[in-house]
């Protein structure tokens, strides 16, 4: 199945939402849709146009957070179409609406707050026809929860975090389509693994399947995430790090991650692979541990200036370089002080710097600087393309973090 596509200036028509689709707003609209299959998705537009009111199915509408990058007049026209599209339905439909933020950068909340109105998205829940549960409902329905007030989280991998009631106590529902991006099946894995680790990380209560979605339920851990970095949350993340349980084996991470990446960027697929196999021989010789794969303030939680746990682990890989979790921490909190790109950062050696290389300790000091390098960058390259599938199609991002890279690593 897949959706109509409306042109900028035309009221948005829809379909069934495609959940093998790259874009992760359809899976969203297939979650919030009725459970019963009869949901339509209708993309916004570059306008912001609503759908027809004679539309005979229910729909959700929508579009995805602006890229980092658009252009300020280009941002400022699709806020004021964006915003007065909101309010009219709203104000004249009674709909339900939902706001993706871009994602979250370090510093003030200023700061955040500003790239959220110029660049958020939104999905809108347009009345259905009589009470029909949403995917999302039967899902917290099999899971025995009630959902609290307060909004919905929509992630950038297409799936839906709530806050929910489990008990007596607090915990997060995670929702995803089953089998695709987002599925909470792969970070209620690593939660299970982690479970005999005396490890600040949510505890795993449930999970399970509902109407073609897959759901985790896990424990609500106290804090929260910090506006920035601090010397005392890197020693206790470096801390948490030499916690981790150690692999079975050489690292075989950056391989899965290059293999990965050959698969999402057909085009450098050779030059890719090429690297994979450039790495064989020295990974053979090193040691592996488990990593978390996003490992930056966003995903950090702190409370009384301590690290209280770290979440989102969904990209975890039990065999991984000691200490790229660690240059991942250290280098993104480089790169959101600086505001400059992946390919960018890379430029300036990041792996050398004595802020990073004095949190190693045990096996993570003993790895090469250029192994700690490429595990770093292509587990973040496969997260970046995996979660924005668009970037694979954007030759100036390409050139900046995947080309310029590339030819630094040629022999």
């Amino acid at each position: 199945m897949s959706s109509s596509r409306s042109s900028p200036g035309e009221p948005a028509t829809g379909s069934a939402p495609d959940v093998t689709s790259p874009d992760p707003i359809e899976r969203i609209a297939y979650l919030l849709g009725p459970s019963d299959g009869t949901g339509v998705f209708a993309p916004a537009g570059d306008r912001w146009r609503l759908p027809a009111r004679d539309t005979p199915r229910a729909i959700v509408w929508g579009r995805s957070p602006l890229p980092s990058g658009t252009r300020r007049a280009s941002a400022l026209r699709a806020v004021f179409a964006r915003e007065r599209a909101l309010g009219a339905a709203r104000r004249g439909r009674g709909a339900r609406v939902h706001r993706i933020p871009p994602q979250t950068l370090g510093g003030s909340g200023g700061r955040n707050a500003l790239r959220s109105m110029l660049l958020g998205g939104a999905v809108v829940e347009l009345p259905l026809a009589g009470p029909r549960p949403r995917v999302l409902d039967a899902a917290v329905h099999v899971a025995g929860v009630r959902l609290s007030e307060g909004p919905l989280h929509l992630s950038s991998s297409g799936s839906i975090l709530a806050r929910v009631r489990a008990g007596d106590g607090a915990a997060v529902l995670r929702v995803g389509v089953a089998g695709a991006p987002g599925d909470p099946a792969r970070g209620a894995a690593a939660l299970a693994h982690l479970s005999p680790h005396n490890i600040p990380v949510p505890r795993l209560l449930a999970t399970g399947e509902a109407a073609g979605a897959s759901w985790s339920l896990e424990t609500a851990l106290p804090g929260r995430r910090p506006g920035g970095g601090s010397a005392q949350v890197s020693r206790d993340a470096a801390a948490l790090c030499a916690a981790l349980p150690p692999g079975n084996g050489p690292p075989a991470a950056p391989r899965r991650d290059l293999e990965a990446l050959a698969a999402l960027l057909p085009e450098r697929a050779d030059a890719l692979r090429a690297l994979a196999h450039s790495l064989r021989g020295t990974l053979r010789a090193l040691p592996s541990v488990l990593r978390h794969g996003d490992l930056w303030v966003g995903n950090l939680l702190v409370d009384g200036g301590r690290l209280s746990g770290v979440v989102d682990w969904d990209a975890w890989d039990p065999g991984a370089v000691p200490g790229a979790d660690l240059l991942h921490l250290h280098a993104t909190g480089r790169r959101i002080a600086e505001r400059c790109e992946l390919g960018e950062i890379w430029e300036s050696h990041p792996w050398r710097d004595e802020a990073y290389r004095s949190l190693l300790d045990g096996a993570s000091a003993t790895i090469p600087g250029d192994v700690l390098a490429i595990a770093w960058w292509a587990g973040e390259l496969r997260g970046t393309v995996s979660r924005h599938p668009s970037r694979a199609a954007d030759e100036r991002w390409l050139a900046i973090n995947v080309d310029g890279v590339l030819r630094t690593l040629r022999p």
